[in-house]
């Protein structure tokens, strides 16, 4: 049962990266400069991982003037806390999030051949100095854990709530214009492993099935980054300015390897079909009711 757990586990815990130790805890206040710059981090897919195909979010702040360059990544967890695995099957599991310095951030995803797109935000100085104040806040030890959602609250999510509670306006995200699902979008993640399609089919229930909105569908970073280009700011006065400042693309992804088998899915339920129609037959006809007893034990 534990294995079992641990499958699941592997299968549903998204975007996520075990601790590290180069973690910085912001004790003192630091001023930002004219200079800064607080800027969205999309990283692409990696195959390697199951966690890994939905990509990843963190925020970095780079502020040269203060010798200041580091990612806040809401995607932390401990993997060898108490009962984690029970916790996470209760619904109670919690990640954390940690800085880390930008240039270890960017080596792990060079490492690995992941694409890594920055978008700058264009924010006020105010704005960068309550987001970077509230970042801070968020990665000390008493504050740094927070209860994971796999679709409600993630490590995209955070990000972008984190901004838009201090931007002072409101952002016009740029819209999708489609009807979309979450097991639609899940299926746009894992389609090149059709094993890990299948077993995310089987855990995820009917809601899943229901249309969602926009904002919905920013638990997937590739989403929130898309919903980021071409967005502006209402300000509080009524003008606008656009969200996005500049955008660039920091890792050019390598292509993605497909894991597709001569057994898929599909065949093993077809035969699995037969086999059960084929016994349901024979304990029908020869009354074999032991042998149908055993079947549907192992089945």
């Amino acid at each position: 049962m534990r294995n079992l757990f641990f499958i699941v586990f592997l299968i549903i815990a998204s975007f996520s990266q075990g601790l590290r130790s180069q973690q910085n805890t912001f004790r003192s206040p630091i001023t930002l400069s004219d200079t800064a710059q607080i800027s969205l981090l999309t990283s692409s897919a990696w195959e390697k991982e199951i966690y890994a195909l939905f990509g990843h979010t963190a925020i970095r702040v780079c502020d040269t003037t203060q010798h200041l360059d580091v990612v806040f990544n809401y995607g932390l967890f401990d993997f060898n806390s108490d009962n984690f695995i029970y916790r996470f099957v209760k619904g109670e599991t919690y990640y954390m999030v940690g800085s880390i310095p930008f240039k270890y951030y960017i080596e792990e995803y060079g490492q690995r051949g992941v694409g890594v797109t920055e978008q700058v935000y264009n924010l006020t100085l105010k704005e960068k100095q309550e987001i970077f104040d509230a970042l801070a806040q968020n990665s000390s030890p008493e504050n740094r854990e927070y209860l994971y959602n796999f679709f409600y609250d993630n490590c995209a999510t955070r990000p972008r709530d984190i901004v838009e509670k201090y931007v002072q306006g409101e952002i016009e995200y740029t819209p999708t214009d489609k009807q979309q699902t979450y097991r639609g979008l899940v299926w746009e993640c894992v389609g090149i492993q059709p094993w890990t399609k299948f077993g995310i089919d089987i855990i995820i229930g009917a809601d899943a099935d229901k249309v969602i909105t926009d904002k919905q569908k920013d638990f997937l970073p590739a989403y929130l980054m898309k919903a980021n280009e071409g967005a502006r700011i209402k300000n509080t006065d009524g003008t606008y300015r656009y969200f996005i400042l500049k955008e660039h693309q920091l890792l050019t992804p390598q292509e993605l390897v497909s894991s597709e088998s001569h057994i898929q899915p599909l065949y093993v339920g077809c035969i699995l079909l037969l086999i059960t129609t084929l016994l349901s037959f024979l304990v029908y006809k020869k009354r074999w009711y032991t042998l149908g007893r055993i079947y549907d034990t192992l089945l």
